[in-house]
């Protein structure tokens, strides 16, 4: 696994976890550790950082780890390095793997010179940002032809949703070498009898980092129309990020003071905890993989109120664990908050549904064996 962050975003580190205990040798590159070390089972190593100072003093590293028998480095993106040398670190490196993996498309471009050098298979996941908002950014044009590049290079493609599939044909991924694992959670770590609870405020939750395309701005605005219809809502989100400011100022202007709570970052441990004390999961976005805070939701036996946004209709059933809405519709999100609201007996039923959908289709046992799967052909195929 290549250039993985550490710690790693709480569904990758499910995902290593179970690799490890279905007996895949894992080894993970990552910028942000400073030694070798494991831990369940899966072994972390450093990557060298590309900007170490001057050419000397990166020449004079690069030896060193080669001796030592270190790292991956970024060879393309250096000046000054003979290319022999790193080269020479990355064979190396790599000399006994069988499957280099890279969890986002964009760190595949990064590593070109790896993704295009080594022998061992490469694969790559297909999530949703980085294939469908990050290339329509117009300061980063040139990612729609090196995405291409990646996934001609790549020996099999991973995609998190048939939705995702089917936008990657546009960059000329070719049918017969994706592969759909749908994200994950562990039911059993999550709580999910609740008693229903009538006469109290609705507790509505979001998870996810305050970035324009979760579509924050249009939940604040559905809550405001249903408190408006005489519901009675708290609405908590969970997450930071460069959207918050505006977000304040959303709840201020529509008086929702008191109605909306911005409950910034909070340790993934802990966020099970603010399900269980919630009543439904509420997922606004524009644009989407599959949530995994929405499975961590449904597995807490929370009815899902989602937008049509990538593959959210392949994880929640309008009508069934929840209520799909349009994107950018906050009014028929409203409608769906004073449903659930006004009927606890069928947010309860929804919520029981979701669990079990979640059991039956979005196990992170199933998923590890599918993972596993994955790597096994990509290891044979060439």
């Amino acid at each position: 696994m290549i250039d993985v962050r550490y710690p790693p975003e709480t569904f990758l580190d499910r995902k290593f976890t179970w690799l490890a205990r279905e007996g895949v040798q894992l080894t993970v590159y990552s910028r942000t550790v400073s030694r070798t070390f494991r831990r369940d089972g899966v072994e972390w190593r450093p990557l060298l950082s590309a900007t170490l100072g001057d050419v000397r003093r990166r020449a004079l590293a690069y030896l060193r780890a080669l001796v030592g028998g270190a790292a991956v480095v970024r060879a393309d993106h250096l000046s000054g390095i003979p290319r022999a040398i790193a080269r020479m670190l990355t064979l190396r490196a790599l000399a006994n793997v069988q499957v280099i993996h890279f969890e986002w498309v964009l760190s595949a471009d990064s590593f070109r010179a790896l993704r295009n050098g080594t022998t061992a298979a490469v694969t790559v996941s297909l999530r949703g940002s980085q294939l469908k908002t990050a290339p329509k950014d117009p300061r980063r044009q040139s990612l729609a032809q090196s995405i291409a590049q990646t996934l001609a290079a790549a020996r099999l493609v991973h995609c998190v949703s048939a939705d995702i599939c089917r936008a990657a044909g546009a960059f000329g991924l070719d049918a017969a070498k994706s592969r759909i694992i749908r994200p994950a959670v562990a039911p059993e770590s999550y709580a999910h009898a609740r008693p229903q609870r009538t006469g109290t405020p609705l507790r509505l939750v979001s998870v996810g980092s305050l970035i324009w395309h979760k579509g924050y701005e249009f939940a604040i605005v559905a809550v405001a129309q249903a408190v408006r219809a005489g519901v009675k809502v708290h609405y908590r989100i969970v997450g930071d990020g460069d959207e918050r400011e505006r977000l304040q100022f959303a709840i201020r202007e529509l008086g929702l003071e008191g109605v909306v709570t911005l409950e910034g970052a909070i340790p993934s441990r802990d966020v099970a905890g603010i399900l269980v004390e919630s009543d439904a999961i509420l997922l606004a976005s524009i644009d989407e993989g599959i949530a995994n805070a929405v499975l961590e939701g449904m597995a807490s036996g929370l009815p899902a109120i989602v937008t049509d946004a990538g593959g959210m209709r392949e994880a929640v059933a309008d009508g069934i664990e929840g209520f799909v809405v349009a994107v950018r519709d906050p009014a028929a999100m409203a409608n769906a908050i004073v449903c659930i609201a006004r009927d606890r007996s069928l947010a309860g039923r929804m919520g029981k549904a979701a669990r079990e959908r979640v059991e039956r289709e979005f196990s992170l046992s199933q998923q590890a064996k599918s993972w596993k799967r994955f790597y096994e052909e990509a290891a044979v195929a060439g």
